[in-house]
């Protein structure tokens, strides 16, 4: 099993600006961009054989914040992405994990948020 310290390493060494706010047991939590939203799932995905556990979408006021869960090797990565309501999009991740399909539709219907290539 993978330890929390050892992931947040190959995090940064993907080379996606990715803020690592906090690391403790066997979870990591982190935010990042939505422009690199796609290119850093691809690389959880390739990379480090990432599971996508779920996807949270979280209304904090005059933004939305969408959380998604990754399981790297038993070590629990927690990535937010904040938008503008006003804009409420982001691009899918169907193109990398198929099961975003239907997490991201639910989110649609409870939130409004448009998933774009879904």
């Amino acid at each position: 099993m993978a330890k929390a310290e050892e992931v947040a390493k190959k995090l940064i060494k993907l080379g996606i600006p990715l803020n690592v706010e906090k690391v403790y047991g066997r979870r990591i939590f982190a935010s990042l961009k939505m422009k690199h939203l796609v290119r850093f799932a691809e690389a959880m995905f390739k990379d480090l054989g990432a599971r996508l556990s779920f996807i949270s979408p979280v209304d904090k006021g005059l933004e939305l914040e969408v959380v998604y869960h990754f399981d790297v090797g038993g070590v629990l990565v927690n990535v937010k992405v904040a938008i503008p309501k006003r804009l409420n999009k982001l691009p899918s991740l169907v193109s990398v994990y198929k099961a975003a399909e239907w997490m991201e539709r639910e989110i649609h219907d409870l939130m409004g948020i448009e998933f774009e290539g879904n």
